[in-house]
């Protein structure tokens, strides 16, 4: 019997994702090395409050822990489900920034108590105010976490045409959507737009808490944002393998 033929596709989208991972951990071992570089900043940032009421080390967990899944969505080949965690990240990021401010961070944390503080959360943490607070204090970082939000929300975060139409491909008479990717142009782009996500989002959490990061951290980080800077060109980036992967599965 072959059992190959006997799984399911959704056992065999899990046994080509793995594939995937695999692959790409071998086949990317130099780029993964940007990705792991932005795992040892999170990590050593504090894990308590550096001030007694300040909530920013949760968001940058959560944050964290976004861009790890992230990562995991993209190595086993995905593109437009990564798109949802880059918006999450950054929400994170922009929030810890907001609930620097004490009553809002009360606001926040009593948004589970009732239906009025349920609305009045609603009304005090909205993504686009928040950032003005943040523009404030930096108006770089604030501009380019703007713009980036918006790219997630056209390539994924959102049902919108971009994030459709450019994993599905057309026959004569048939479309094909793309599930696992892996090597094509949109993931190489996405991939590259992961790191730059990472980056904004360590930018924020820098602003927010700057003796959260030590000095070789903000070296890092630095050199991340330098490097990912042109991320709205959408191209291969130099160096980097062709179109394909050889052994990599698609659905």
């Amino acid at each position: 019997m072959n059992i190959q033929a006997e799984l399911s596709s959704f056992r065999r989208h899990l046994d080509d994702a793995s594939e995937n991972e695999r692959l790409t951990l071998m086949n990317f071992a130099t780029q993964l090395r940007t990705l792991e570089s932005i795992d040892e900043v999170y990590e050593a940032m504090p894990c308590h409050p550096v001030q007694r009421d300040s909530l920013w080390y949760l968001f940058a967990g959560r944050a964290r822990g976004a861009h790890l899944a992230a990562v995991r969505l993209l190595l086993g080949g995905h593109v437009a489900e990564v798109y949802p965690l880059m918006r999450v990240a950054l929400e994170d990021a922009v929030y810890a920034h907001r609930t620097k401010d004490k009553q809002t961070a009360r606001i926040w944390l009593k948004r589970g108590e009732s239906d009025e503080c349920r609305r009045t959360a609603r009304k005090a943490l909205q993504f686009r105010p928040s950032l003005e607070g943040l523009k404030n204090e930096d108006s770089v970082i604030a501009d380019a976490v703007s713009q980036f939000y918006e790219l997630t929300i056209d390539f994924g975060a959102h049902p919108n045409a971009d994030g459709h139409l450019t994993t599905a491909s057309f026959g004569e008479s048939v479309c094909s959507m793309g599930i696992l990717m892996p090597g094509t142009t949109p993931w190489l782009v996405c991939f590259q737009r992961l790191v730059r996500c990472a980056a904004l989002c360590l930018a924020v959490f820098r602003i927010v808490e700057p003796r959260g990061f030590s000095e070789r951290a903000s070296k890092e980080l630095e050199r991340l944002l330098k490097r990912t800077s042109n991320w709205q060109e959408f191209r291969h980036p130099d160096g980097w393998p062709g179109s394909r992967l050889s052994g990599h599965a698609e659905r």
